[in-house]
């Protein structure tokens, strides 16, 4: 006996998922970046999307890397979450957002202090989001589900992997 068009339809594949999204928050010095660059860009060349979280210096920074990768059609993109707006009132001065950029020891501490503001900006971005793969290094602030379906902030250490 013939397949029925019903019967053929109850026994379909479901669609496919779309392909996973990369939250990438490296942490914001070039020893953690590059390499998270370069990671982002083979994921978004084996067609997942890619996000690198960065701050406005950073991006500015990847420029050309967002640029190389809208030519080649990938999808990579730069999101940018403003650095602090305490970062002055911390003793950091103006336009750093990078350990590269830090002239004097004393503002290592203040730096690292303002690095924790950047965790609500990341935040809203990834609650906008359906579903997520957050990548980092160092001690970048990231977000991970918590109980109650809510989101909780804390610093982590080397690389985390959280799926939603």
């Amino acid at each position: 006996m013939a397949p029925t068009p019903d019967s053929v339809s109850a026994t379909s594949p479901p669609p496919p998922l779309p392909p996973p999204h990369f939250v990438i928050v490296p942490f914001p010095a070039q020893g953690h970046t590059i390499p998270m660059v370069d990671l982002a860009r083979l994921l978004a060349e084996r067609g997942a999307r890619a996000s690198l979280v960065v701050t406005p210096v950073n991006a500015a920074r990847l420029r050309g890397v967002a640029d190389h990768a809208a030519r080649a059609k990938l999808p990579l993109e730069i999101v940018e979450v403003s650095f602090s707006p305490s970062a002055a009132d911390a003793g950091l001065p103006p336009g750093v957002e990078n350990v590269d950029q830090i002239t004097d020891y004393a503002h290592f501490r203040p730096f690292f202090d303002v690095m924790r503001h950047l965790a609500a900006p990341l935040e809203a971005y990834l609650r906008a989001l359906p579903r997520w793969v957050v990548m980092g290094t160092g001690v970048a602030p990231v977000t991970k589900f918590g109980d109650g379906n809510t989101l909780s902030t804390l610093p982590f250490q080397n690389a985390v992997f959280y799926v939603r």
